[in-house]
């Protein structure tokens, strides 16, 4: 497992890309199917075990590029960039290396050609991060999604709490250090997976934990549905957006 392993991965392509609007099903699918078969089947199909529940220990950002939006469509000038993040190394290796290989990825039915890619590095001692995708948490009461707010006493515990069993995971051992998490500013986002609607919350935040903990959260995401590309953050000084 690594310190940091997240990724920028760039693509460029004639004309435009026009794709749906809720695109995350199809950016995740781009990511297993550039996985080498033994992670892509073990992340998708078992993953990591923590008591009764399941993490996948990676996460992706929204697409970046000039767009437009219409009719449940965004429409994408390139180049277009986005980040992957995970705290198993062999698992970044393997999607960059699959990348090149092929030289393209498939997203929507649309070939797009693979530009490069970089390795980001971090200053761990910061404390305010940027969403690169929105955070979202949630209780599951009666068998239904019940979706925070930051304005919700829940949202910081739960965040804590999740951040905590990733930590346990990674390290072997519980996370005994300071914690304080709070959005500066936020803008609340619905968006639709296969079907079901999701809330969550991109804007920027200030996060005081440990380094270790920083690692877990740059590295696998803030809050849950980290794998769908949802809890993505970076250190607000790492990048001009």
């Amino acid at each position: 497992m690594s310190e940091i392993m997240f990724v920028r991965l760039e693509f460029s392509f004639k004309d435009q890309l026009e794709i749906p609007v809720n695109y995350n099903y199809y950016l995740q699918s781009v990511i297993y199917k550039n996985l080498d078969k033994n992670f892509s089947d073990f992340l998708h199909n078992i993953g990591f075990e923590h008591g009764k529940r399941k993490f996948k220990l990676f996460t992706f950002s929204r697409i970046f590029s000039k767009f437009s939006i219409y009719d449940k469509k965004i429409v994408f000038e390139s180049p277009i960039h986005f980040y992957f993040a995970s705290i198993i190394d062999e698992v970044v290796i393997s999607l960059i290396s699959n990348i090149i290989n092929k030289g393209f990825i498939r997203i929507f039915k649309r070939k797009i050609r693979f530009k490069g890619y970089k390795i980001l590095k971090f200053d761990l001692n910061k404390e305010f991060f940027k969403t690169l995708s929105p955070i979202t948490i949630y209780r599951t009461i009666d068998k239904k999604f019940v979706y925070f707010s930051p304005y919700d006493k829940p949202f910081s515990n739960l965040i804590f709490e999740n951040l905590k069993k990733k930590y346990k995971l990674i390290y072997g051992f519980d996370y005994d250090g300071e914690f304080h998490f709070e959005f500066l500013n936020y803008k609340k986002e619905v968006l639709e997976y296969k079907g079901n609607y999701i809330i969550a919350y991109s804007g920027d935040l200030k996060i005081i934990c440990s380094n270790e903990m920083k690692n877990v959260i740059l590295n696998c995401g803030l809050g849950s549905k980290n794998s769908l590309g949802l809890g993505m953050v970076i250190t607000s000084k790492t990048l001009n957006f």
